[in-house]
């Protein structure tokens, strides 16, 4: 955001997307150079007027930034359905996909996707929240009444899709899920990361999570990543992710919810604009509202106005806005 006074041409144009930068340089520089500003000869375009020598330049009022339109968790029809995730479906237990898991884990073979999947739906299944205190409900959609106990798939409509993966034997535990989820969870935020420098910052913060849940050799999780890049760009494990990361931001005292270390992640990733503003807003102690009087230039607030466009259920810290 631009937070400074338009009339001040020596600006710090750091703060402007790099479009807008260039344009605002162009005016400055007019400005310089005794150009005048002409009347608005179109909607999308304006012309300047060199004053020593009638010199004119064609402007864009806005430059095309090869955007598209955003989207506001609003439009989603979620009064008559919940978002929806497409899970495999196959008859085994907890223990079965729990043990192959963690035998593929250890081998540090690369796993099938729907092994992964299934693992997380069915411990999904086995967890239970503290009953509610009052109607969890977003966009109309009723997640659970109060007094109820509910798991992270009440949050979404299951698909089921039938599969048939391999399982294997072996030693795995209830215990093992503490550091199990908490690596798939790591795995996902490592994923994204191009930087090296800060990939290793990451393996050393995972990996002392990691120790903590259990798992002794917490080198493991780099030489799983090195094997397994590429697995976790799976919409379905993604959708997963974010499902598990809105349940533990409701229920954080859950065993489990130590998992947030990589699932936190998820939270407004798709909303980059927002979480800006949201982080911003924190930052220097001011409401968005505040930021908003701020906002002097047209195309600023012509945004600010998007992105704060009511009825999104901003306010609401279980909303399912961060996710869609």
């Amino acid at each position: 955001f631009f937070l400074v006074n338009f009339h001040s041409t020596t600006a710090p144009l750091i703060f402007l997307n790099t479009p807008e930068r260039i344009l605002f340089a162009i005016i400055c520089s007019a400005q310089e150079h005794n150009f005048t500003f002409s009347t608005q000869t179109s909607s999308k375009m304006k012309t300047i007027y060199r004053t020593t020598t009638g010199e004119a330049i064609t402007l864009p009022n806005r430059l095309a930034c090869g955007r598209q339109p955003g989207e506001h968790p609003s439009e989603n029809n979620m009064k008559e359905t919940k978002p929806s995730v497409t899970l495999p479906s196959q008859v085994v237990t907890l223990d079965q996909v729990r043990t192959t898991l963690k035998k593929q884990i250890l081998d540090l073979q690369r796993p099938q996707i729907d092994l992964v999947l299934l693992y997380l739906r069915k411990l999904a299944e086995s967890m239970k929240s503290p009953p509610l205190d009052t109607d969890w409900e977003s966009f109309g959609s009723l997640i659970g009444k109060a007094r109820e106990s509910i798991g992270p798939l009440n949050l979404v409509s299951v698909v089921d899709r039938p599969t048939e993966v391999p399982m294997l034997t072996g030693n795995a535990t209830e215990k093992d899920d503490n550091w199990m989820l908490i690596l798939l969870a790591a795995l996902y935020r490592l994923s994204p990361v191009l930087n090296e420098g800060y990939r290793k910052s990451l393996f050393r913060t995972l990996g002392s999570k990691l120790r903590e849940a259990g798992l002794a050799n917490t080198r493991l999780l780099e030489t799983f990543y090195g094997a397994t890049r590429g697995v976790w760009n799976d919409s379905e494990f993604v959708k997963l992710v974010a499902i598990l990361d809105m349940y533990f931001v409701r229920f954080p005292d859950h065993q489990h919810s130590g998992a947030r270390i990589g699932t936190g992640e998820s939270r407004y990733k798709e909303c980059t604009a927002l979480k800006s503003l949201l982080d911003f807003s924190e930052q220097i102690g001011k409401s968005i509202a505040d930021i908003g009087e701020w906002l002097w230039i047209s195309v600023l607030h012509d945004e600010f106005k998007v992105i704060t466009k009511p009825g999104q259920e901003l306010d609401n810290p279980f909303s399912y806005t961060p996710y869609l």
